[in-house]
Protein backbone atom coordinates (compact mmCIF):
# COMPACT_ATOMS: atom_id res chain seq x y z
CA UNK A 1 0.00 0.00 0.00
CA UNK A 2 1.62 3.23 -0.76
CA UNK A 3 1.68 5.86 2.18
CA UNK A 4 1.38 9.01 0.36
CA UNK A 5 -0.05 10.46 -2.50
CA UNK A 6 0.79 9.77 -5.72
CA UNK A 7 -0.28 13.36 -6.85
CA UNK A 8 1.95 14.78 -4.80
CA UNK A 9 4.61 17.57 -7.24
CA UNK A 10 8.10 16.94 -7.42
CA UNK A 11 10.22 19.14 -4.59
CA UNK A 12 11.56 21.16 -7.98
CA UNK A 13 7.91 22.29 -8.89
CA UNK A 14 7.86 25.07 -6.41
CA UNK A 15 4.77 24.15 -4.28
CA UNK A 16 4.52 23.78 -0.66
CA UNK A 17 6.20 20.08 0.58
CA UNK A 18 3.11 17.54 1.09
CA UNK A 19 0.33 20.04 -0.87
CA UNK A 20 -1.22 17.71 -2.49
CA UNK A 21 -3.21 19.20 -5.88
CA UNK A 22 -5.77 16.28 -5.72
CA UNK A 23 -6.03 16.71 -2.13
CA UNK A 24 -6.99 20.28 -2.48
CA UNK A 25 -9.91 19.51 -5.08
CA UNK A 26 -11.23 17.19 -2.71
CA UNK A 27 -11.34 19.22 0.41
CA UNK A 28 -12.77 22.05 -1.95
CA UNK A 29 -15.50 19.52 -2.84
CA UNK A 30 -15.98 18.63 0.58
CA UNK A 31 -16.44 22.21 1.81
CA UNK A 32 -19.10 22.92 -0.12
CA UNK A 33 -20.89 19.09 0.35
CA UNK A 34 -21.34 20.18 4.38
CA UNK A 35 -23.06 23.74 3.48
CA UNK A 36 -25.52 21.82 1.00
CA UNK A 37 -26.01 18.97 3.46
CA UNK A 38 -27.41 22.01 5.74
CA UNK A 39 -30.21 22.24 3.01
CA UNK A 40 -28.83 25.33 1.37
CA UNK A 41 -26.77 26.59 -0.90
CA UNK A 42 -23.21 28.29 -0.45
CA UNK A 43 -22.77 31.51 -0.83
CA UNK A 44 -21.42 33.39 -3.82
CA UNK A 45 -18.45 34.18 -2.16
CA UNK A 46 -17.66 30.90 -0.61
CA UNK A 47 -18.86 29.38 -4.45
CA UNK A 48 -16.10 31.31 -6.31
CA UNK A 49 -13.37 30.90 -3.58
CA UNK A 50 -13.91 27.04 -3.64
CA UNK A 51 -13.69 27.17 -7.31
CA UNK A 52 -10.50 29.13 -7.73
CA UNK A 53 -9.19 26.17 -5.19
CA UNK A 54 -10.50 23.82 -7.56
CA UNK A 55 -9.53 24.97 -10.58
CA UNK A 56 -6.10 26.09 -9.38
CA UNK A 57 -5.33 22.73 -8.23
CA UNK A 58 -6.54 20.85 -11.92
CA UNK A 59 -4.31 22.91 -13.53
CA UNK A 60 -1.24 22.42 -10.94
CA UNK A 61 -2.38 18.76 -12.08
CA UNK A 62 -2.09 19.33 -15.67
CA UNK A 63 1.69 20.25 -15.32
CA UNK A 64 3.48 17.08 -16.18
CA UNK A 65 6.00 18.19 -13.16
CA UNK A 66 2.88 17.93 -10.48
CA UNK A 67 2.19 13.84 -11.20
CA UNK A 68 4.23 10.73 -11.33
CA UNK A 69 5.50 9.60 -14.64
CA UNK A 70 3.82 6.54 -16.63
CA UNK A 71 0.32 5.45 -16.64
CA UNK A 72 -0.73 6.68 -13.37
CA UNK A 73 0.55 10.16 -14.05
CA UNK A 74 -1.56 10.08 -17.56
CA UNK A 75 -4.48 9.50 -15.61
CA UNK A 76 -3.42 11.87 -13.07
CA UNK A 77 -3.44 14.52 -15.48
CA UNK A 78 -6.49 13.40 -17.44
CA UNK A 79 -8.41 13.77 -14.63
CA UNK A 80 -7.08 17.22 -13.79
CA UNK A 81 -8.39 18.06 -17.40
CA UNK A 82 -11.45 16.55 -16.94
CA UNK A 83 -12.15 18.56 -13.81
CA UNK A 84 -11.25 21.45 -15.43
CA UNK A 85 -13.38 21.33 -18.55
CA UNK A 86 -16.13 20.30 -16.86
CA UNK A 87 -16.17 22.33 -13.72
CA UNK A 88 -20.30 23.47 -13.85
CA UNK A 89 -21.11 19.77 -13.82
CA UNK A 90 -18.74 19.10 -10.86
CA UNK A 91 -20.29 22.46 -8.77
CA UNK A 92 -24.17 21.43 -9.86
CA UNK A 93 -24.84 20.40 -6.59
CA UNK A 94 -23.28 23.79 -5.26
CA UNK A 95 -25.41 25.85 -7.34
CA UNK A 96 -28.77 23.42 -7.30
CA UNK A 97 -30.24 21.59 -4.48
CA UNK A 98 -31.70 18.97 -6.68
CA UNK A 99 -28.80 17.28 -7.68
CA UNK A 100 -27.00 15.06 -5.20
CA UNK A 101 -23.48 15.53 -4.71
CA UNK A 102 -22.73 11.82 -5.61
CA UNK A 103 -25.33 10.49 -7.92
CA UNK A 104 -23.66 7.23 -8.27
CA UNK A 105 -26.07 4.23 -8.30
CA UNK A 106 -24.28 1.93 -6.90
CA UNK A 107 -24.13 4.28 -3.76
CA UNK A 108 -27.63 4.88 -3.71
CA UNK A 109 -28.84 1.12 -4.04
CA UNK A 110 -26.21 0.22 -1.16
CA UNK A 111 -27.75 2.94 1.11
CA UNK A 112 -31.57 1.27 0.55
CA UNK A 113 -30.70 -1.86 1.37
CA UNK A 114 -28.73 -1.15 4.03
CA UNK A 115 -31.89 1.05 5.02
CA UNK A 116 -33.98 -1.97 4.35
CA UNK A 117 -31.64 -4.18 6.85
CA UNK A 118 -31.38 -1.97 9.75
CA UNK A 119 -36.27 -1.77 9.39
CA UNK A 120 -35.99 -5.24 9.18
CA UNK A 121 -33.46 -5.93 12.20
CA UNK A 122 -35.26 -3.16 14.47
CA UNK A 123 -38.74 -4.93 13.41
CA UNK A 124 -37.30 -8.36 14.52
CA UNK A 125 -36.19 -6.56 18.08
CA UNK A 126 -39.14 -5.24 18.96
CA UNK A 127 -40.85 -8.78 17.95
CA UNK A 128 -38.59 -10.27 20.41
CA UNK A 129 -38.98 -7.37 23.19
CA UNK A 130 -43.15 -8.14 22.87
Amino acid sequence: MVDHCTAHPTPDSGTPPGWCWAQQVIDALLALKQVTDTGTLPGPELLATQRRLIVSAALVGVSAQATPDGAVGRRHRALARRIRRRIEDYLRFATDLRVPFDNNPAEVRHEVARDEWIRRREGQQMMLAA
